[in-house]
């Protein structure tokens, strides 16, 4: 009886820890699947909640690989309640997304904000804009309203063609030769390294942003400009480079292949966990009780 339920024990514990995110570097995964229409944006860690604006919903018109997805037009866009999915320090991490554009005109296009720019606070912006004279994509850091770090990549013939899925993927990976922080960006897959029109130092902590915004960044710096496309399978990973080469990008929605199977203990999680290992642990205890005075009995 004892060995039984330590196995239905040890079974119970890991269903229970179990999550959905393609593996433990990954503290925010939206996969932008619920039905069209739908208000709700559901990340694949509970501890991000997610607010559309002006009137966004999901896009139902998907495919069968891809499901559905968020599509962004002028005053569009979400964001997350501050959640400590977001702490950048002085560690790597990775922004990776799908990403389509409807237009590639001007003004720039904002795919990604973190934090709140202005005194007191940190921030982080991604957009694609004329940067010194040529199409680009271009992410700076801001200490208040100093700027911490600026990037770009100047599009190549292909990269920014409208209505095309394209995977993108930026990194933060360690150090350069010179001390400074390395930051790579990938386009399906392709790897570049991006030029700093000013380098932030690798001992350089950009702290915890709070929050993420998608579509646009905060209001308070250049509040009108947008995405004009769409997102999917937008994922944000903490304490990894998940790529320092060109790769292979996925094919299929995270995990990557329709068979992996991955486990994460959610800290979310983790006070139920321990409730319920106690209360596991009490039955058992109680069990063996019984069947000791039983076989006394006898």
């Amino acid at each position: 009886m004892r060995k039984y339920i330590f196995i239905i024990s040890i079974i119970f514990l890991i269903s229970f820890a179990s999550a959905t995110t393609d593996d433990t570097y990954t503290t925010s995964l939206l996969h932008f699947d619920t039905v069209g229409g739908s208000t709700t944006f559901t990340d694949e860690n509970p501890l991000n909640i997610w607010t559309p604006h002006h009137g966004l919903t999901i896009n139902g018109e998907g495919d069968p690989t891809w499901g559905n997805n968020v599509h962004f037009e002028t005053g569009d866009y979400i964001d997350s309640q501050p959640s400590t999915a977001f702490i950048l320090g002085t560690g790597n991490w990775t922004f990776d997304t799908r990403i389509r554009y409807d237009s590639n005109g001007d003004p720039a296009q904002r795919i990604m904000g973190m934090g709140k720019y202005g005194t007191g606070y940190r921030s982080a912006k991604l957009h694609t804009a004329n940067i010194i004279g040529t199409k680009g994509l271009e992410i700076t850091f801001y200490q208040g309203i100093v700027t911490l770090g600026d990037y770009y990549h100047h599009f190549a013939a292909g990269e920014y063609n409208t209505n095309q899925w394209y995977h993108l993927q930026i990194s933060r990976c360690g150090v350069d030769g010179s001390g400074y922080a390395n930051m790579l960006i990938f386009i399906d897959g392709v790897k570049y390294d991006m030029t700093g029109i000013a380098y932030m130092t690798g001992a350089t902590n950009l702290g915890d942003m709070k929050n993420m915004t998608l579509g646009t960044n905060d209001f308070s710096h250049f509040p009108t400009l947008y995405l004009d496309g769409s997102l999917d399978e937008t994922r944000f990973s903490a304490g990894i480079c998940r790529n320092t080469e060109s790769f292979t990008p996925p094919v299929y929605p995270y995990p990557s292949t329709p068979t992996s199977t991955y486990y994460e203990l959610s800290m979310s999680k983790a006070p139920l966990v321990a409730i319920a290992s106690l209360f596991i642990l009490l039955v058992s205890i109680l069990i063996f009780a019984y069947s000791q005075k039983r076989r006394t009995n006898v």
